[in-house]
């Protein structure tokens, strides 16, 4: 395996140079949870890191580090020191938050990573039921997640608490490397609907 800086310098999908460690835990642990939501440690998921798992992800646009450079290798003492150094560092500077706060790093968290999958078609929904909530493309394909899928579904409640009153709410989201303005706005009750930005604002323009 090759040998060169543990921690890598930019993100090879986005070009951000918010690089962070991922660790195996779950949500269900407060200060794992927390630490994911400030974007400071990545989840792997409760699986055991060994040899071959990559172990770095960019914060901004959620992709992992697959260079084999990177990926986890006791043998490679520099990216291990990295690594431990990186962790520690995210632990240190677990900052504690208000529920409020929470709520709003849960909604755009789930803003983010969902419309960097589906706004490439440039408008998606999101419809929640009591089981399950489907998300529904420009192109009128669903994709549905059911009941047993419970942290998505927490997600949509948070994400729906995130748009207040006001019911809408503007973010950024990374697509093929680009930095796109998105608009997501509460539609009807358990309903919301996600835009870039440019085609809400042309939509408010029209004579």
């Amino acid at each position: 395996m090759r040998t060169k800086q543990g921690k890598p310098d930019k993100c090879k999908y986005c070009d951000s140079t918010r690089i962070i460690p991922g660790v195996n835990g779950s949500p269900s642990d407060n200060e794992i949870y927390t630490l994911k939501l400030q974007d400071k440690i990545a989840l792997i998921g409760c699986f055991e890191i060994i040899k071959g798992c990559a172990i770095w992800a960019c914060a901004d646009c959620g992709e992992w580090v697959q260079d084999e450079a990177y990926l986890y290798d006791e043998s490679n003492s520099e990216l291990i020191q990295a690594y431990e150094d990186a962790v520690k560092n995210a632990v240190d500077n677990l900052e504690v938050l208000s529920e409020t706060e929470m709520r709003k790093l849960i909604g755009f968290r789930f803003l983010r990573s969902y419309s960097r999958e589906y706004l490439d078609d440039r408008i998606f929904e999101l419809v929640k039921t009591t089981e399950s909530f489907l998300i529904k493309t420009a192109d009128g394909t669903k994709h549905e997640f059911v009941s047993n899928s419970l942290i998505p579904i927490d997600y949509f409640g948070m994400m729906d608490d995130y748009l207040g009153e006001e019911g809408t709410i503007e973010f950024a989201v990374w697509i093929n490397k680009k930095e796109l303005e998105a608009v997501a706005t509460r539609v009807a009750s358990g309903k919301i609907q996600v835009k870039q930005k440019d085609i809400a604002s042309s939509e408010g323009q029209s004579p």
